[in-house]
């Protein structure tokens, strides 16, 4: 089940990156979107596997769940878009002969689309 405060806790982290968070000019992150991006993940179920919270250096906020060689990628956009990244079939990071990937955008007020994505990955 997912733990939002442990996703606030990370997404507060992120908000204190300073210019060259990661050394190569990353800039910090758009405290406004931070927000928006917590908001997001208050809407999610409560049902749903624990995602990894990880930061982009566009500015963007992705979420990440590996379960069963499955592989989801949520990224939210400052411009409020969801592009996200299905693949299946995943041995080990460095095998990707035989993955299959699926690929899409959506708009981050689209919970329907959002919720069937998450029961892909969750096996629902």
């Amino acid at each position: 089940m997912i733990d939002k405060k442990l996703c606030m806790k990370t997404l507060d982290e992120f908000a204190a990156f300073k210019y060259d968070w990661d050394s190569y000019g990353a800039e910090p992150f758009n405290k406004k979107h931070l927000n928006k991006v917590k908001s997001f993940i208050n809407d999610l179920k409560e049902d749903i596997p624990q995602p990894w919270v990880v930061p982009c250096l566009n500015g963007s906020i992705q979420l990440e769940w590996n379960i069963n060689k499955k592989h989801l990628e949520i990224e939210i956009t400052e411009e409020n878009e969801i592009i996200w990244l299905k693949s299946f079939n995943k041995e080990t990071k460095k095998d990707f002969k035989d993955e299959k990937y699926e690929t899409g955008e959506t708009d981050c007020r689209d919970m329907e689309e959002i919720n069937k994505l998450i029961d892909w990955i969750s096996g629902k």
